[in-house]
């Protein structure tokens, strides 16, 4: 465990280097917090109890993916390109825990961007609208759950960057691949629960009145499978790179 918190924290530190990764979450917190000042002034619901969940169900499905492909390109196919990879696979460390640090890294740092900004849009909803008719316990919950597909949606793209050449190609067939199966998936809706993007929005079953124990137990199984399934094809790539 300590190889991988080692390696973990070693990635961390070369995301915060990154300017554009301590810029992005900040411009994402201006947008939910400018969405929710216009909110007032067009008529729109965007200041209610339900604008976190509106904010988290978008980040969800569209920024998140976005901003995890983009994390794994330049963690993974990124370091390859460059012959950084290389270098760090000389290390005296299993290539299991470089692989679970970077995957580590990737959930944390997503976890904690995602929060924030849900944070924000729940702050401003509430200074806006009021807190009375909001749910805090289930607005953390809802978070929480988040981490699952967090997990997924980032072990998947890490997979893809490893068989990618090129960090542009790696952002681009997990762009393709991921949005082409949520297309699938809601064309054909008896597919959707089968796919990995079938539970990216999978908080929605617990901030309601009663959770669909059934449906909830499904969604997790096929979060943690996927995660799991790809965690491991990713496992075994990484173990027979070449150095």
């Amino acid at each position: 465990m300590k190889p991988v918190i080692a390696c973990a924290q070693n990635e961390w530190t070369k995301l915060w280097a990154s300017r554009k990764y301590r810029i992005l979450p900040i411009v994402a917190i201006a947008i939910a917090i400018g969405c929710a000042l216009i909110g007032p002034l067009t008529g729109s619901i965007l200041t209610t109890g339900h604008y976190p969940y509106t904010v988290l169900s978008v980040l969800c499905s569209f920024w998140l993916p976005l901003l995890a492909f983009m994390l794994a390109a330049d963690l993974m196919a990124g370091e390859a390109e460059r012959g950084e990879l290389k270098i760090v696979l000389t290390y005296p460390v299993h290539r299991n825990a470089i692989l679970l640090g970077k995957l580590a890294a990737m959930i944390v740092y997503l976890a904690a961007t995602v929060a924030s900004i849900a944070i924000a849009a729940l702050l401003m909803s509430g200074f806006l609208g009021g807190f009375s008719g909001m749910h805090i316990g289930r607005i953390a919950l809802a978070l929480l759950v988040t981490t699952f597909p967090i997990a997924l949606i980032s072990s998947f793209s890490l997979f893809i960057a490893q068989l990618s050449k090129s960090a542009t190609t790696s952002f681009v067939t997990c762009v393709v691949t991921y949005f082409g199966l949520f297309a699938i998936g809601a064309y054909f809706s008896g597919l959707g629960a089968m796919l990995p993007t079938g539970y990216q929005t999978i908080f929605n079953m617990v901030i309601g009145g009663q959770i669909p124990w059934g449906n909830f137990a499904t969604g997790m199984a096929v979060l943690i499978g996927y995660a799991l399934c790809f965690t491991s094809a990713g496992a075994l790539r990484f173990a027979q790179r070449e150095v």
